[in-house]
């Protein structure tokens, strides 16, 4: 806006002085000369350049502090419902049981909203000095498209079957929401933000419909390949989160499609395609080596801030020894992959004698 306003103004005036100056002062003819109207862009970039320059001084003069606070966990919040609570490694995840029974089973419509969800105001209004202090990011970090779920699932909304809104969202944005709040932000020396406030709320985890999080939808895929053997990969050491540690084959947040092909599949389709990109994606895998992706869970991270996460289940015909992540991912999955052998028959009531959790 400060932009537009500096080009606004050199604009008018330029205009102005050129109808009301007297006709005998000088020609008119002057002012849509090419060499005249180049002198002034000259000037407006000019000024722009000035403009941009003294801003980004005051920036970095400015004194932003970001006070990191504790992670909520399951003392922090009440389940609701049916709700239930795990955590592991100080990093928690809130869910429903009857929910992820029905889940995979569901049809649900999609409807996007095409505006893009909208950050605090504070925030966006000193946006190039939160961007610079964005938390689990880094210099190399861009802006993608992602999408934000704005439906609050449970086991009712999936068997009526009601539709599930999604909107446009980025991966700034959620950095500068969700990951923002686990942080009390000062201003030369004043405390003026803390987002956690809109995260829960009397011991409750905002609802996604009413919530101002961006809440990114991401989903996570365990693969078990042809000779039986789970698979998991590493994150990679210059990974903005989690760094080192262990993660699924593929996972991560999902992309944005144009808004007919969105609403052409339901929630669980799309759901799936998304999961299966990452899985192409972090393990190397084709469509044709993907056997089945079934939904198994849904669940929201309370150490994310209510960041919504679709867990899922898959299986290739490949062998564990033939599972390797790409290239291009070495910078965020570890090139060599683990694995855990399964044992017999493994179901919910006969688990691996080697599972732990």
């Amino acid at each position: 806006m400060d932009i537009a306003k500096v080009a606004l103004t050199i604009s008018s005036g330029y205009i102005a002085y050129a109808l009301f100056i007297p006709p005998s002062a000088i020609s008119l003819s002057y002012f849509v000369d090419i060499h005249t109207i180049s002198v002034v862009i000259r000037a407006i970039g000019t000024a722009l350049f000035v403009l941009g320059t003294l801003k980004l001084f005051v920036l970095l003069r400015t004194k932003l502090v970001l006070e990191k606070l504790p992670p909520l966990s399951d003392s922090d919040v009440d389940p609701v419902s049916d709700e239930k609570i795990n955590s592991f490694k100080g990093q928690s995840i809130i869910y429903s049981p009857s929910l992820n029974i029905v889940i995979e089973h569901g049809n649900n419509p999609i409807y996007l909203e095409q505006k893009l969800f909208e950050i605090h105001p504070i925030i966006k209004k000193m946006l190039p000095l939160f961007v610079m202090r964005m938390p689990d990011s880094k210099l190399d970090t861009f802006d993608s498209k992602k999408v934000r779920l704005s439906s609050d699932l449970s086991k009712r909304f999936i068997e009526e079957p009601q539709c599930v809104q999604l909107q446009k969202t980025s991966y700034f944005r959620d950095r500068l929401s969700n990951s923002l709040a686990n942080y009390r932000i000062s201003l030369d020396g004043r405390i003026f933000l803390e987002l956690r406030d809109e995260v829960i709320e009397n011991r409750k985890l905002i609802p996604l419909r009413t919530s101002h999080m961006s809440n990114q939808l991401g989903g996570s895929v365990i693969l078990i390949t042809k000779n039986g053997t789970i698979t998991y990969l590493k994150q990679g050491n210059r990974t903005a989160e989690n760094a080192g540690r262990p993660s699924p084959a593929g996972s991560g947040s999902f992309d944005i499609m144009k808004k007919p092909q969105m609403e052409s599949v339901s929630f669980q389709e799309y759901a799936k395609l998304q999961t299966k990109r990452e899985l192409k994606e972090e393990c190397g895998l084709t469509d044709a080596e993907i056997i089945d992706i079934q939904i198994c869970g849904f669940g929201r991270y309370l150490y994310r801030n209510g960041k919504p996460e679709i867990f899922c289940i898959a299986s290739t015909s490949r062998d564990s020894n033939r599972i390797a992540p790409p290239v291009r991912e070495w910078d965020y999955q570890q090139k060599t992959p683990m694995f855990e052998t399964i044992h017999g028959v493994v179901d919910k009531k006969t688990p691996s004698p080697h599972s732990k959790h």
